[in-house]
């Protein structure tokens, strides 16, 4: 049987030996979605700067997604 455990914002799967596989699969669907709303949540707060508060970060708007995907915010 899966079993989930939460330490504050991060969540474990634990699972006997035969479950591992899926229990792995299950914890990294767990983390990409986890990233996803992270990366989600960046985009909507560079895009919502003005271009002056962008240039203080030394950025443009067109280095928003790849300053999402890379983290470099």
């Amino acid at each position: 049987m899966l079993k989930l455990h939460t330490f504050g914002e991060y969540t474990a799967v634990t699972a006997p030996p035969r479950h591992a596989g899926i229990a792995r699969h299950f914890a990294n669907v767990l983390a990409g979605i986890r990233d996803a709303g992270d990366m989600q949540a960046r985009y909507r707060a560079l895009s919502r700067m003005s271009n002056t508060d962008l240039a203080r970060r030394g950025l443009t708007r067109d280095d928003i997604m790849r300053a999402v995907m890379t983290g470099g915010v």
